[in-house]
């Protein structure tokens, strides 16, 4: 199926992590420290929170954070400003960045994209942009590559419930290159051979191999659809099937608004309280409403089947 999409690749880099001198290896050990931590959300720059944070705070949710003592360090828990930047992890961004035909930025700059789910013990991911206005051939296309950056990875995620998220802190502070492209038109097979041809192309560097160590994200829409992000590829082999389901779906939603614009058009002007007959429903949003005095309207609606109730 035709389809228009882009990519952002997330390579792990073979070196230490990126703000701090400990290595940067997963561990599959079980001889750990914890601490415990709450998500308190404060104001930024701007003199406002942040609505994620504020909302993520609002939870109390505790989060735990297993530490090992060769991987980990204050740096990694934020009681200890940040390092100097790994040498290695630069040189192997800056070596991709040319490799790639893109136009290296002379300073580098390390923003705060704002993290509120608890994966990063700071509460933001430090990121740069590398380099911009790349390019990668892939057979007769040349794929363009939008920017180039070089940011910290996140905490790995053991468990969750809805009042106790458990991460491990080996991951947290791998160095990553995060490539990403302009619009590429193709379909579901040919986005498959994309990103299998870049995986190729990543090991001629430094860089982590194996399942997770490179994760890629999709956005993908098709004619007359919106643009989705698929998140967090790692079994590339099954892209070309996710891919079809996701412009399968759209395209059946295409189907399905050209058939809601014909029942709208041919809508009763009708009204009704629907109030008592939701007084019996197990909805906490309609129950709720109607303890606060809320009225509630409901209108047929041809083509429809008709409620249970």
């Amino acid at each position: 199926m035709k389809i228009k999409c882009g990519f952002e690749w997330h390579v792990q880099i073979d070196s230490g992590k990126l703000f701090c001198r400990c290595e940067s290896e997963i561990k599959e050990n079980k001889d750990f420290k914890e601490i415990e931590r709450y998500i308190r959300p404060s104001f930024g720059e701007t003199g406002k929170i942040d609505a994620s944070a504020e909302f993520e705070g609002q939870k109390m949710k505790t989060i735990v954070y297993k530490l090992f003592d060769d991987t980990d360090c204050l740096v990694d828990i934020d009681e200890e400003p940040p390092h100097e930047i790994d040498n290695k992890a630069l040189s192997v961004g800056v070596e991709m960045s040319y490799a790639l035909n893109s136009y290296l930025l002379k300073n580098l700059i390390f923003m705060r994209k704002t993290i509120a789910d608890g994966s990063n013990t700071t509460g933001f991911q430090r990121t740069a942009v590398l380099a911009l206005n790349g390019a990668f051939k892939f057979k007769d296309k040349t794929i363009t590559i939008d920017t180039i950056s070089l940011e910290e990875d996140s905490a790995r995620k053991d468990s969750e419930d809805e009042n106790k998220a458990v991460y491990f802190l080996d991951r947290i502070g791998i160095p990553l290159i995060e490539i990403a492209t302009g619009i590429i038109e193709t379909d579901e097979n040919e986005a498959k051979e994309i990103a299998m041809e870049f995986g190729k192309f990543t090991r001629l560097f430094s860089v982590k191999r194996g399942i997770g160590t490179i994760r890629q994200d999709v956005n993908l829409s098709i004619e007359g659809g919106k643009r989705v992000e698929l998140k967090g590829f790692q079994n590339i082999r099954e892209m070309d099937k996710v891919i079809l389901n996701e412009a399968e779906r759209q395209k059946n939603l295409i189907k399905m608004k050209e058939n809601f614009s014909y029942l709208i058009d041919n809508l009763s002007k009708d009204a009704y309280s629907v109030k008592e007959i939701l007084s019996h429903s197990d909805s906490n949003l309609a129950i709720n409403a109607i303890k606060e005095g809320k009225e509630i309207i409901g209108m047929p609606l041809p083509g429809f089947k008709r409620s249970p109730w």
